[in-house]
């Protein structure tokens, strides 16, 4: 698979992780032949007008986009959210420039410096993801516990103290 034609698979996949899995998977090919000495194919290939997004969410134009104190624990969800729209956006930019230029004769430095770029925004990419990720699990987390009864400072110590949440009672880690 030629350089280009890893660059228009990236730019076709609609998936935020698988996309920015292949990213990942093709800079290390690149970079893997760039230290053995060789110097990879680049070809051609046709780039798509726009880059592939899932079907859901829908995306909304930020006029339309309820306002969130940025303090607020929304506000930090739609500030990572944001952040990782940037990372995901940066992700086909990098990779779009390889097959859109590819008949234009490049040292070979250009694309070495296009596919880094594209695989540190796969990776800021998937650090907001884990980051909204493990958000959604501990805000879950304190809404369960609330309504379980818990009071913010037996929370505190529950937490730290070895303590787990069932879904239906308070119980010692590891007990039955």
């Amino acid at each position: 698979m030629t350089l280009s034609e890893m660059a228009v698979d990236v730019l076709t996949t609609a998936d935020g992780r698988e996309k920015t899995a292949k990213s990942r998977r093709y800079a290390a090919e690149w970079f893997a032949a760039r230290e053995a000495g060789e110097m990879p194919e680049v070809g051609q290939a046709e780039a798509p007008l726009r880059p592939s997004r899932p079907e859901k969410p829908e995306l909304l134009d930020p006029r339309d986009v309820p306002r969130r104190r940025p303090g607020s624990p929304q506000g930090r969800i739609a500030l990572l959210h944001a952040v990782a729209h940037i990372e995901l956006n940066a992700v086909d930019l990098h990779w779009d420039i390889i097959p859109r230029f590819a008949h234009v004769k490049m040292p070979p430095g250009f694309y070495d410096d296009w596919v880094r770029a594209a695989d540190e925004e796969s990776k800021h990419f998937n650090l907001m993801c884990t980051a909204l990720k493990r958000r959604a699990v501990s805000t879950a987390l304190c809404r369960r516990m609330r309504a379980c009864g818990a009071r913010p400072r037996r929370r505190s110590r529950i937490s730290w103290g070895g303590w787990r949440l069932c879904p239906w009672c308070w119980r010692r880690a590891g007990s039955t």
